[in-house]
């Protein structure tokens, strides 16, 4: 779940990037942050190192934050474009 984790936490900060395709990212993210946290507690179950669980709960929050300021970015934009007289 670890690996996981760090994974879907580097694709959403990938697909960040992509206008309109934000919105998968904040839910990729989602699930990484979900998936580090359940891998993170196995691991410490199990007394094993956390750090890849810990890095993907990272990047996943850090994801989730920029998807949801550049989807609200594109949608402000979308609005006052459509409101716009010109």
């Amino acid at each position: 779940m670890a690996i996981a984790s760090l994974v879907l936490g580097i694709l959403s900060l990938i697909l960040l990037w992509i206008p309109w395709i934000g919105i998968i990212a904040i839910l990729t993210s989602i699930i990484g942050i979900v998936l580090g946290v359940m891998g993170k507690r196995q691991l410490l179950e199990a007394d094993a190192p956390t750090g890849i669980a810990t890095a993907g709960i990272v990047t996943s929050i850090i994801a989730l934050i920029l998807s949801s300021l550049f989807t609200l970015a594109c949608v402000i934009c979308a609005a006052a474009i459509a409101t716009s007289p010109f």
